[in-house]
Formats: structure tokens, C-alpha cells, sequence
């Protein structure tokens, strides 16, 4: 009985050190990642260098599949803490050009917007007036730049298409998007080689929710390409046609529409507007057509704006959803340097 008793507490130790040797460090790689993210006192830091870790092993490996998920969550517990202190993006900046323009653009959710193209020489004294009241035109004073239009039409026989302009811009201040298109189409009407008339006029066909006839009438103005167009113009064109097909469903257009404008004026709209744009298409419903499309404009974003992580990271994580697993995994290796700081988007 003596004997037998000893033996006991050396069992226990046996049993002890059975138990040590299967603690996380001799389980598999992937094991023992999740073992660690289970751990109460696990530190984030250290964390994300075993993740990393593990990522590098299988990259060395050729299994690049296997690795770049552990990138990925080595990635996410770094920026855990300064996605945090993430300041908030400034307010984004209207392109209108008038007052007008910019109540206009923040009643449409499509982002069409009006631009306004030099006025021509001036006929007799009812240009300069109609001048006046364009410079004068606001929130406050569109009822009285109506009325003013008005009066200048009952004794000049009529506005000029600058006159037909400055009304519909006071009638969009007003809500009135049905009149305002109305007017629109009278001073393109009345100067049809104005583009800046059409491409007003189709942005108001947007507002008024009558995309498949903004579509018409935009890419007929994208194909004939006026000259002389003003960069505003330009970014004009591509705002509404690309809003136009984005809402009669044609998001693979209006991806393309986006891209192009993104290579032609990459500054007239925010980094966090391009991402948003792009990301539409990204989503697993969409076609491989239309996710092959999102993912080029994320490159050329990328490529134009190589420090920006939201960036990098959302082009990461696209093309790991489709399999592109090589070009994600540098992507992920190059977020997690030490010295990949750049600012968010």
C-alpha cells in the first residue's frame, strides 16, 4: 500500500508533463493561431508577428492561399489601435460653379451637377442684366431673380438661352426640378452648341429620375466630344453620364464611365469618393465582368495614390476574393512594413 502510494505523485507528474507537450507551441500553424487569439492575456503586437510569421512560412512554401489570409489578420490587429485615431475625412467639396449648382447637387443622390460655360459677347443691354443676375443668384434672392428674369422677358421679347440658364438654376434653389429641366432644355434648344446647356440638361433629366433619356442624351454628347471643353465641362460630363447609368442599373458602365474620369482628373473628387465608387462593384453578387472592371479602377487609383493604406488595403482584399492570390499577398506583405505609414483615405 506504501509502495503503491509513492508511485502516485509521480503518475501526476507524468500526466503534467503529457499535458505541457501539447500546449500551443508543438500544435500545427494553424492550430496554434487560433489557440493564441484565444489566449486571455495575449498581446496584439505579438500577435500579429506570429500571424505574420506563419504568413511568411507559407509564403516560402508556394502556398500563397494559405498565407495571405494570415497577412491579412496581421494587418488587422496592427491597425486595430489606429484605425481609432483615424481622423475624420474633411467635408467633401461640390463642383458647381454657382451657388445654385451646389443646392442642386445636394438634393440628387446620383451627383450630377451643373456647370457654367463663358458667356457669349453680349447683345444690346440684356445680357449684362441677365449677368447681373447670375452674379447676384442665391438660396435667399432666387424668387427675386425670377421675377427680375420675368420682367426682362415681357419687355425684351423674350430670354436668351444665358437667361433660360440663370432660370433654371433659380427654380433648382426653389425645388422646382420639373421647370428646371424645362428651362434647361429651352436654352439648349435656343444654343445648341452650347455643351454646357446639354450637359445641365442632363443632369436635370437625372434629378427628375428620367435616366434612361440622360443616358441618351450624354453619351451622345461623350461620343461627339465638343471641343473646347473646360476642365469642368469635362468633369461635368463624366459626373452625370456616370451617375445616369449607375441609376438605370448599368453599374459595369458606370464603372468604366468613373475610370476614365479617374484617369482624366483624378483630383476633382475625394480618395474616399473613388474608393466608395470602386467598391460598388467589388461585391460578390456582381458579375466577374464588373469585378474585373472595380478592380482596375482600385489599381489605378492605387497607382495614383500609392501611400494611401484604405486603398491598398480594399485592392488587397479584392483580389484575394478572386483568387488573385500573388498580387495580394505583396499588397499585405507591403502593408505590414515598418515603414508603411501613409495616411488613410
Amino acid at each position: 500500500m506504501t509502495h503503491s502510494a509513492s508511485r502516485r505523485p509521480g503518475n501526476r507528474r507524468a500526466g503534467a508533463a503529457s499535458k505541457r507537450r501539447k500546449q500551443p507551441g508543438n500544435l500545427p500553424a494553424v492550430t496554434r493561431a487560433a489557440a493564441d487569439s484565444a489566449a486571455p492575456h495575449a498581446n496584439p503586437q505579438s500577435l500579429a508577428d506570429r500571424y505574420y510569421a506563419m504568413a511568411e512560412e507559407m509564403n516560402s512554401r508556394g502556398a500563397m492561399e494559405l498565407a495571405v489570409p494570415f497577412y491579412r489578420q496581421a494587418l488587422a490587429l496592427l491597425m486595430a489601435e489606429r484605425q481609432q485615431l483615424q481622423a475624420q475625412l474633411p467635408a467633401e467639396q461640390l463642383n458647381g460653379l454657382l451657388e445654385a449648382a451646389e443646392h442642386w447637387e445636394q438634393q440628387q443622390p446620383s451627383g450630377a451637377v451643373a456647370v457654367e460655360a463663358p458667356t457669349p459677347p453680349p447683345p444690346a443691354d440684356l445680357e449684362p442684366r441677365i449677368a447681373e443676375l447670375q452674379e447676384d443668384l442665391s438660396a435667399e434672392s432666387a424668387q427675386q431673380v425670377l421675377a427680375a428674369l420675368q420682367e426682362l422677358e415681357s419687355t425684351h421679347a423674350g430670354l436668351s438661352d444665358s437667361g433660360w440658364s440663370v432660370r433654371a438654376r433659380a427654380l433648382i434653389l426653389l425645388g422646382e426640378s420639373e421647370q428646371a429641366l424645362a428651362a434647361f432644355q429651352e436654352a439648349s434648344r435656343l444654343a445648341p452648341q452650347r455643351a454646357d446647356h446639354r450637359i445641365n440638361a442632363g443632369g436635370a433629366l437625372v434629378v427628375c429620375g428620367q435616366v434612361a433619356e440622360a443616358v441618351e442624351l450624354l453619351e451622345a454628347l461623350q461620343r461627339e466630344q465638343p471641343p473646347g471643353l473646360s476642365a469642368d465641362q469635362q468633369i461635368a460630363l463624366w459626373r452625370n453620364l456616370a451617375a445616369a447609368t449607375a441609376q438605370a442599373g448599368q453599374l459595369e458602365a458606370a464603372l468604366e464611365h468613373r475610370h476614365a474620369w479617374l484617369q482624366a482628373h483624378p483630383h476633382s473628387e475625394s480618395v474616399e469618393r473613388w474608393l466608395q465608387w470602386a467598391q460598388q462593384g467589388l461585391v460578390a453578387e456582381q458579375p466577374p465582368s464588373t469585378r474585373e472592371r472595380a478592380l482596375a479602377m482600385l489599381q489605378t487609383l492605387h497607382q495614383l495614390q500609392p501611400q494611401q493604406r484604405r486603398v491598398m488595403e480594399a485592392l488587397a482584399e479584392g483580389l484575394e476574393a478572386e483568387g488573385r492570390y500573388r498580387e495580394a499577398s505583396l499588397l499585405y506583405r507591403n502593408l505590414l512594413r515598418p515603414d508603411a505609414v501613409g495616411p488613410q483615405a
